[in-house]
């Protein structure tokens, strides 16, 4: 009689890390439709009613609406863990509040030439919310195991501003003429969503296209 080997049993820090990884999805997915469906909170969403229904499906521009109002979201709640009272803070806060500033392709950072790939790279940098900054994916996963070091320089506590201004692995031109503007480093948020600042954008862009183009397996 001939056995065949099935592999080791995933561990119970496997699991864990699936099941978070699974309710992260299907939370994300039932806050969108809740945004869709005009509902106050997700929490009354039955994924099993969406099945087969219009409500389900988007297009480009209604994902662009939603990215927008979620990054500005988080935007506000950002300034108001700072608790500070800046004339930056204080623009961000106000232009987060007003749900219907869109962030589109009529700026430079997201031009009419750039692809969906690159959009979304820079939609990262802007939120944070990326497993590629490892302080995310560890507070995501909630594993222990995890560590929250960057994946570059393989030195420092990783995170987007570790990225675009500190790590000595990603140091470009580009970083250095964004130090050189006053406060960018700061308040680069505030910077950001000044319409018409195509210096600060192109800086920007540029210097997210950089470190996206770095490659850890050579």
């Amino acid at each position: 009689v001939s056995t065949q080997s099935t592999g080791p049993s995933p561990s119970q820090s496997e699991i864990t890390s699936l099941h978070n990884i699974f309710h992260n999805h299907m939370r994300s997915l039932k806050n969108f439709l809740a945004w869709k469906k005009g509902a106050r909170s997700a929490r009354n969403i039955d994924l099993t009613e969406f099945s087969n229904n219009k409500d389900a499906c988007y297009g480009k521009q209604e994902m662009e609406l939603y990215t927008s109002r979620t990054w500005l979201e988080r935007a506000k709640n950002i300034c108001s863990i700072r608790k500070r009272n800046t004339r930056n803070d204080t623009f961000i806060l106000k232009a987060a509040t007003n749900m219907n500033t869109t962030i589109t392709k009529n700026s430079y950072l997201f031009r009419h030439n750039t692809t969906r790939y690159m959009d979304t790279r820079v939609m990262e940098f802007i939120h944070g919310s990326s497993d590629r900054f490892q302080n995310f994916y560890k507070s995501r996963l909630r594993n222990p195991l995890i560590k929250d070091v960057c994946n570059y320089c393989e030195n420092e506590k990783d995170s987007l501003t570790h990225q675009l201004f500190d790590c000595i692995a990603l140091e470009d031109q580009n970083c250095r003429e964004m130090k050189k503007v006053p406060n960018f480093q700061e308040d680069y948020l505030h910077h950001l969503l000044i319409n018409g600042n195509e210096t600060n954008h192109r800086l920007f862009y540029k210097r997210v296209e950089f470190i996206d183009c770095i490659n850890l397996d050579v």
